[in-house]
């Protein structure tokens, strides 16, 4: 089965967006072994505190990585799809050696340019920024879609 791990800065506030990445969590659940990991935001009072607060970030999520996985970072740079592209896509990602992917997920302020360079895939859910909570969510509704796609089931029409 596959192993989905989706690592984001920090935890989703927002009940309403909470509860919805939960239903998803569960509609998945026949599909993949998946799971949400947080990471501790970077306090910062200033937008000048924005390279230090990214890498400090960035540290974190490499260090919560499993080794064995496929990093696939959310990214503004990354390869849009549609639907049954990334359906396509998820299934080349997921024929890995460890069948284990984490899509990671930056903070408000965005990842480090570090973390482009060691993560070998760049995805984009849009050319529009979303509050990083609410990408989450869209994220596994995809995740979701993708998964009926591959399996044939009645929810992309």
């Amino acid at each position: 089965m596959l192993h989905i791990t989706i690592l984001a800065v920090g935890e989703t506030k927002d009940k309403r967006l909470a509860d919805l990445s939960h239903e998803y969590l569960l509609r998945l659940s026949p599909y993949a072994k998946i799971q949400i990991l947080s990471v501790k935001p970077e306090p910062f009072s200033s937008p000048s505190q924005k390279i230090k607060v990214k890498k400090k970030e960035a540290e974190r999520l490499l260090a919560a990585c499993p080794k064995d996985a496929l990093l696939i970072l959310l990214h503004e740079r990354g390869k849009s799809y549609t639907s049954l592209e990334f359906s396509t896509q998820l299934l080349s990602w997921s024929q890995n050696e460890t069948k284990h992917l984490v899509f990671i997920l930056g903070g408000p302020l965005g990842l480090d340019p570090d973390l482009l360079s060691k993560t070998p895939a760049l995805l984009s859910l849009s050319p529009l920024t979303f509050p990083h909570e609410l990408a989450q969510t869209i994220l596994l509704e995809q995740l979701y879609r993708a998964m009926t796609i591959l399996k044939c089931k009645t929810y992309h029409y």
